[in-house]
């Protein structure tokens, strides 16, 4: 029977479901109907007309909130005398949460209603709850949650708030609810410690500020933990999978017994310890099931089985495992030859290929001089997979940093892949005490710490002995983040399941086997995994800390209470996918041991995993003799084992294609030199000779690259400029902002009209050194501004978000080069074009006489010649050619007195392929014309005594390609064509006439209305437009064939920018060209000037577009 509750005495009756209440606005869905709330005013609510309906909807089907018991009304009720009269159509508020977002009327059938059976949507049942007359003056930003309640609030407004200054102050800390009086399993509260006798967590180090688990040191705040939405991309990981025919039940399947028994070997063995973060198991479950349509990943299967039987049986050869790598490597060669090949299933192959090559005695070079352990890594980026990924995408992603991650451990070098950027959930705050689950998010998180405390070694070890007396904010900035990474182990290891602690913790004088290290008894892989990070992580932590010596007595007793405990999971865990693995923690203990007993024993366990998993470890305990101090005639005798057969990410030619390579000899601290430069936007990419870009955005990209937050009206303008480093927005209410691309912070912000922004360009000269911005605002002017890079550092840098009215008087303001009264009635933004040398008339003020010179900096940089055209002030269907910088009209564009067109709604301004001056313009009523000026220009046409009749226009185009107001166009004259975009739904080609290639009209109705600010990339490839439908849509320029929606936005767009794709970069700040000059930058180079210079380089050759929305955000995206 279902469960009734009620509000203001009215009746609401609802299933008997732990349904969850969302108070924020989301998008997210689950497989099981939640209750998502939506709160109107206390007098709206629900109200009993709607609670007492039939309980038969249409058709006669008994609805999900119909009932037949009897209910108690309240004295006085009506209900008998409604029941006789006939009742009125009424806004039901019955329906399932899809159908009430898609405006239709619902049937409300159960388990799902026929209008998202028939769509295929998800139907969302619950009612929602809306905030819209809140009678507070000032309403609590946290009502905390009634005890006992069976409705579970979601409540995001605290990390929403924590993105903003002083956001997160407003709120009080959470508290965890109080547990119910049932008796739950996962309620009660958990002991916070498993080993009574294990040494006490650190004290904070001096000067130390106590730090917030919701911030990360150095780093933005991490995005929320997404759960996985659809259980089916995991099981569909790849667009090319193969499939059987499903009637016949004729599926694939191996027959081969040498196939068999290789498959049955990566399962078993192999794919254990690759699957020992996958909750899902993809290595082991679902991939070699993919892997029988898919001969790539099948030969790379094949080759990791036949590796591990060459390891525990030399006699079994090397041929078969070299033979199924090398076809496996030709697969995935020519597979990066193709555009439109499917990137998950490469990066997959790439991977499994990696994990080969780390199971062989040296990295050798492949059939085509290449190894697959960076081109994995350069994979998965160009998948754009991450922590947040759910799926195989993740998958890859945890099992390739994490081996990166251990070879850094052994190294000591800093992770390639900064831990920062790869969107851990690190609020453990949100997540409830329990028994069991979520283990393998909770290893995520462990594994990042261990990252960044690595990373921590790694910038200590090239530091020199700090002198107090000079440094001592070094010293406390070191002091601060050590103090936060040892709190956030402590927090982790209170916050952890139950099953992630301990199931048995025997001391070693309480063990049969007179071991010197205690008993430690785990279940769960991903818990054991994550137990020796963290015991790893802590012994990391007494080797760094800034003012105690790691050989100081209470560094020492920590190290070694650490050191036995993964001494002692790593002798008891049976799980050879564990113990594959364990070599590299085990390493890391053993040389924090102090007996000789207890020395003795590490090796024996050692030599215990060579003889399960066939992983050998000669080189670790070489090493380790030599940091004990062992003389010769006292070593370890090794179990004799074949030379080649070495360990897993512990041979120091692991990584080495050549043993005299200069890799190894990189001094500690250093940034991982195999995988610095795993990246494809660098030159020395891996594959350079073999990889293509591909053409096709997958899911995988349906997220933005970055969010860039400071405007607090809508997105007006935007221009993508500075060889690509740098961003100008301009929005409703005047303001600018210029941003550096490189490290997403403003750089200039000041406002520059008092009315909306229509339009807004930035450009550099003086060798990059001058920067000049064009505004056009409602306020009829058209502001040029300029100010240096020295200028930078004075400008304001406060968001216009962030900033109050006193703040907005006192901001500092470029200097005001130019002010033109233009006008702006016609919604119109201007365009502008440079001229060249011989072009530009002479002002009276000193000229450049040649390009260099032009280009050298100084205080008083040339003036540059352009035409601006603006819509007439008198005639709005007229045209007017301004000049700056000499501030006057030089001609009028007439409107067709033939044609009602109506006002000027944009205008560009280009040059014909014979330097001829063209205007392409669009209309009110959808026409779109082309005016052409004969001839060149030349200094007379600027001269004072030139007429606005000197300049002849000719109309060489007219169409009428719209039903409704043209509302943007953007020509490419390299292919004589131009782009119109209107309030209907066509996107239309035109042709120039008058080019050497003249096309004809092309027309593609989109099926979505209100598409502006379309804008062509420099390569003519594809296209973009902004859609008051707050989507995003790129199109190909050849077939106006629409290539992807980007979907963030939850209001309009207005704006889109192209990042500059074809032209040639110096990181430096110059342009350059490829020539003898540019510097190359070698493997072996890391100074910061060179680690400036690639993060430059790597904005430069972003693919990036820039969208706009009304709700004041802009949205970085890199495509194609």
């Amino acid at each position: 029977m279902a469960s009734v509750s009620t509000i203001n005495g009215n009746v609401l009756p609802s299933p008997d479901l732990d349904v969850s209440v969302e108070v924020a606005a989301t998008d997210q869905t689950a497989d099981t109907p939640g209750l998502e709330v939506e709160i109107a005013t206390p007098d709206k609510i629900a109200t009993d007309d709607n609670a007492r309906e039939s309980p038969f909807g249409e058709g006669g089907a008994l609805t999900p909130n119909s009932t037949t018991m009897s209910v108690s009304r309240t004295p006085g009720s009506d209900t008998g005398r409604r029941k006789d009269t006939a009742r009125k159509p009424r806004r039901v508020r019955t329906g399932c949460l899809t159908c009430r977002e898609r405006h239709l009327k619902c049937d409300e059938a159960l388990h799902q209603c026929q209008n998202c059976r028939k769509s295929g949507r998800i139907c969302r049942r619950g009612v929602r709850l809306n905030f819209i007359d809140t009678q507070t003056v000032a309403p609590p930003h946290y009502i905390p949650r009634p005890p006992g309640s069976r409705v579970t609030f979601r409540d995001e407004s605290r990390h929403i708030a924590s993105e903003y200054v002083g956001g997160f102050e407003r709120y009080p800390p959470p508290v965890a609810d109080p547990p119910l009086k049932a008796d739950n399993l996962t309620s009660p509260p958990l002991p916070s410690a498993y080993n009574p006798h294990a040494a006490p967590s650190f004290v904070s180090g001096p000067g130390a500020q106590p730090a917030s688990m919701n911030a990360t040191f150095g780093s933005h705040p991490h995005p929320p933990y997404q759960p996985l939405q659809d259980q089916s991309a995991s099981y569909a990981p790849f667009n090319s999978t193969g499939k059987g025919d499903v009637k016949t039940n004729n599926y694939p399947c191996l027959q081969d017994p040498d196939d068999v028994f290789l498959m049955q070997v990566f399962v078993e063995e192999v794919g254990q310890w690759m699957d020992s973060m996958n909750d899902v198991k993809h290595f082991t479950h679902i991939l070699p099931f993919h892997a029988l349509g898919q001969p790539m990943l099948l030969k790379a299967f094949m080759a990791c089985g036949a590796r591990h039987v060459y390891l525990k049986t030399p006699s079994y050869g090397e041929e078969k495992a070299s033979y199924f790598h090398d076809a496996a490597s030709r697969d995935l060669l020519s597979a990066l030859h193709d555009p439109d090949r499917d990137s998950a299933l490469c990066a997959t192959t790439a991977v499994v290929l990696n994990v080969y090559e780390l199971m062989c005695s040296k990295s050798f070079p492949s059939i085509h001089g290449m190894n697959h352990i960076a081109g994995a890594r350069a994979l998965i980026k160009e998948c754009h997979w991450d922590a947040r990924t759910q799926g195989l995408g993740g998958a890859c992603f945890w099992l390739n940093v994490s081996m990166e991650l251990l070879s850094c451990l052994h190294f000591n070098w800093a992770l390639a892949w900064d831990p920062d950027t790869w969107g851990v959930n690190m609020d453990f705050e949100r997540d409830q005490p329990s028994v069991a689950g979520n283990e393998e998010l909770w290893t995520h998180r462990m594994v990042y710490l261990c990252a960044k405390v690595a990373n921590l070694r790694s910038s200590m070890s090239q530091l020199q002995p700090l002198d107090r007396s000079t440094n001592d904010m070094e010293i406390s900035h070191r002091c601060q983040e050590w103090t936060m990474y040892n709190e956030w182990c402590d927090k982790w290891a209170k916050a952890v399941p139950r099953s992630m602690v301990p199931l048995a913790f025997l001391p070693s004088w309480q063990t049969n086997s007179k071991s010197s290290f205690p008993k430690i008894w785990l279940i769960k892989r991903a818990s054991i995994i994550a137990r020796l990070f963290y015991h790893t992580t802590r012994i990391l932590l007494t080797k760094t800390h800034p003012l105690e010596n790691e050989f100081s007595p209470e560094m020492q007793s920590v190290q070694q209470s650490h050191a036995h405990d993964i001494c002692g999971i790593v002798a008891n865990v049976k799980d050879r996918g564990v113990a594959s693995l364990s070599i590299r923690f085990l390493a890391v203990a053993a040389e924090c041991l102090a007996t000789r007993e207890a020395q003795e024993e590490v090796f024996g366990i050692f030599d215990d995993i060579a003889k399960e998993t066939g992983w050998r470890s000669e080189q670790v305990k070489e090493g380790l003799q030599q940091a004990w101090g062992w003389n010769p005639t006292q070593q370890h005798q090794p179990v004799p084992t074949d030379p080649n057969a070495l360990p897993l990410l512990n041979d120091h030619h692991a990584f080495d294609i050549d043993p005299t390579s200069t890799l190894l000899k990189m001094p500690p601290g250093v940034v991982n030199p195999i995988m610095a430069f795993a990246d494809f936007s660098m030159d020395n990419h891996p594959y350079q000779d073999h990889y293509v870009a591909p053409h096709q955005i997958s899911d995988y990209q349906s997220s933005p690259t970055y969010i860039l937050r400071g405007h607090a009206s809508p997105i007006h303008g935007l221009h993508i400029f500075h060889q690509n480093l740098r961003l100008i927005s301009g929005d409703a209410d005047g303001w600018i902002i210029v941003w550096d691309l490189v490290f997403k912070r403003p750089v200039a912000v000041w406002k520059a009209h008092e009315g909306a922004i229509l339009e807004v360009k930035g450009f550099t000269f003086s060798n990059q050194t001058v920067t000049e911005v064009y505004t056009h605002g409602r306020d009829h002017k058209l502001c040029v501004w300029r100010f240096r890079a020295q200028d930078e550092d004075l400008l304001q840098k406060t968001l216009p978000v962030d900033m109050s009215e006193q703040n907005q008087s006192q901001a500092t303001q470029p200097w005001l080069v130019h002010s033109l009264p233009v006008n702006a009635l016609n919604f119109c933004a201007f365009s502008m074009l440079f001229l060249d040398e011989e072009e530009s008339p002479d002002t009276g003020e000193p000229e450049a006489s040649d390009k260099t010179s032009t280009q050298s900096p100084g205080k008083n940089p040339p003036q540059h010649h352009s035409l601006f055209a603006v819509p007439n002030a008198l005639n709005s269907g007229a045209i007017d050619i301004f000049h700056l910088p000499r501030e006057r009209r030089l001609c009028t564009v007439p409107a067709d007195p033939t044609t009602q067109t109506g006002m000027v709604m944009a205008v560009t301004l280009f040059y014909s392929s014979t330097r001829e001056l063209y205007i392409a313009s669009a209309y009110e009523d959808g026409h779109v014309m082309v005016f052409a000026l004969r001839g060149q220009l030349t200094t007379q046409d600027f001269s004072g005594k030139a007429s606005s009749d000197s300049w002849k226009w000719e109309r060489v185009y007219v169409a009428r390609a719209h039903s409704q107001p043209a509302l943007s166009i953007d020509v490419f004259p390299a292919g004589g064509y131009f782009v119109s975009s209107s309030a209907d739904a066509l996107v239309v080609k035109h042709p120039v006439p008058g080019f050497a290639e003249v096309g004809t009209v092309k027309k593609v109705d989109t099926k979505h209305s209100g598409q502006q600010g379309v804008r062509i990339r420099s390569d003519g490839r594809v296209f973009a437009t902004a859609g008051w439908d707050s989507r995003v849509r790129v199109y190909s320029c050849k077939t106006l064939r629409e290539l992807a929606v980007l979907k963030w936005h939850k209001e309009g767009c207005y704006t889109v920018a192209f990042a500059d794709v074809e032209g040639s970069f110096d990181s430096g700040g110059g342009a350059t060209g490829d020539g003898d000059g540019a510097q190359v930058t070698k493997s072996g180079e890391f100074s910061l000037a060179t680690v400036r210079r690639q993060r430059n380089q790597k904005v430069q050759k972003t693919h990036w577009l820039a969208a706009g929305s009304k709700d004041g955000k802009i949205s970085l995206w890199d495509i194609y």
